[in-house]
């Protein structure tokens, strides 16, 4: 994971949408991501990369940007 500056969390469009009570239905999850990689490259931020058993390698984002998307 890239290196936190402040703590900021960052995590997986899932993990956040967890703790947020959101749904976590596939297609949903995707779009949130689709967001926030968009948002991160309008940042110039660099997504994290974290291994999952499930999907292999998923993305990590800032908190904040996982906010701004969901908010769209």
């Amino acid at each position: 994971m890239p290196e936190q500056a402040d703590h900021i969390p960052w995590m997986t469009a899932m993990a956040f949408r967890r703790q947020c009570g959101l749904s976590t239905v596939g297609t949903e999850v995707a779009r949130h991501g689709r967001g926030a990689a968009a948002r991160c490259k309008e940042l110039g931020i660099e997504p994290g990369k974290l291994f999952d058993e499930r999907w292999g390698q998923v993305n990590t984002y800032p908190w904040y940007v996982l906010a701004h998307a969901a908010a769209k």
